[in-house]
């Protein structure tokens, strides 16, 4: 990709997205542009974007019913990961196939916790409103 025109992220910014689970950083600096700099509605672009290579469905993994579960499976080791995802198999072939073609991206996920995981949603909001006027 080239380098998009207008308005880059810091180096921070773009390391808030990869948090996310966003790994494509030209789609993020290019979405960022195109949305003169404002990281809110380039986070919304984003999600909303045609998707070949299902990213976005790795950053919405966070509200699948079963995502509690995955999580709690990482966290207590290899063997609870296998028989989730044999059940993941079995119940959400789509989930399991996205897992299978992003497994860095999905983990990136489920092991960021719930309060960072908002933080990060909070800072994009935040810079959003004071880049709309609600700063100083």
């Amino acid at each position: 990709h080239p380098a998009a025109a207008g308005p880059q992220p810091t180096d921070a910014e773009l390391a808030r997205f990869l948090e996310l689970g966003f790994s494509d950083a030209a789609a993020v600096r290019e979405a960022y542009a195109a949305h003169g700099g404002n990281a809110q509605r380039a986070l919304s672009a984003l999600l909303t974007a045609p998707d070949p290579a299902g990213l976005n469905d790795v950053v919405m993994l966070r509200y699948h019913p079963q995502f509690g579960d995955m999580r709690e499976a990482v966290r207590t080791g290899p063997f609870a990961v296998r028989e989730l995802m044999d059940r993941l198999a079995a119940q959400s072939p789509a989930v399991a196939r996205l897992v299978a073609e992003h497994p860095m991206e999905v983990m990136r996920i489920l092991l960021l916790d719930d309060d960072d995981y908002r933080d990060l949603l909070e800072s994009y909001e935040a810079a959003a409103a004071e880049e709309g006027g609600g700063g100083r």
